[in-house]
């Protein structure tokens, strides 16, 4: 499917999408992993303000980005920091 204008929430949005716009499954599949990532990390979608959620998930493990006031098993944190960048990196 090809869009005229480019729309969605900043930082959910497959940057794909918005360099074409061109929306396929892709596009949902980028934008499930990074929901993946806000839910594990208690940030927003757009990152820390500097990077993206996905390069800040990027080099970190799992207990180091997963957000402290939950409590996440180390082994549940993992699967979803692996999950959910390798969606959000557009598989």
């Amino acid at each position: 499917v090809t869009m005229t204008a480019v729309s969605g929430t900043p930082g959910f949005v497959d940057p794909y999408y918005v360099a074409t716009s061109r929306f396929d499954e892709n596009c949902d599949l980028y934008s499930f992993g990074v929901t993946i990532l806000a839910v594990l990390t208690g940030l927003p979608g757009t990152g820390d303000g500097a990077r993206t959620l996905t390069d800040v998930c990027s080099t970190q493990r799992a207990q180091d980005v997963a957000d402290q006031r939950a409590v996440w098993k180390e082994k549940t944190a993992s699967a979803l920091l692996r999950i959910g960048f390798r969606l959000g990196k557009g598989l």
